[in-house]
C-alpha cells in the first residue's frame, strides 16, 4: 500500500513562511536605524513580509516580538 501526500495551499504556505524571529535581518536593520518612526516600522514589516515572515508581520503577537527585539537590541 502506497501513502500519498497532497500538498494543499495551507501546507505550502506553512512550509515557506518563517515563524522564527529573523534576528540577523533585524540586527542589520538596527545598524541603519538608531531610532525610527511609524513609516520606518511599516517599511520594516513590508520588507520582512517579502522575506516570507508573514506569520510574524501579520499577527499582533509577531509584531510585538519584533518590536521587543528591536527595543532590547538597539544601541542607546
Amino acid at each position: 500500500m502506497h501513502k500519498t501526500t497532497v500538498a494543499t495551499d495551507s501546507n505550502r504556505k506553512n512550509s515557506t513562511t518563517k515563524s522564527k524571529l529573523p534576528a540577523r535581518e533585524l540586527r542589520t536593520w538596527l545598524k541603519k536605524h538608531r531610532s525610527w518612526n511609524h513609516a520606518d516600522w511599516l517599511d520594516l514589516l513590508a520588507e520582512l513580509r517579502k522575506k516570507n515572515c508573514s506569520i510574524l508581520t501579520d499577527s499582533p503577537e509577531g509584531r510585538d516580538s519584533i518590536g521587543r527585539f528591536l527595543e532590547k537590541n538597539r544601541e542607546k
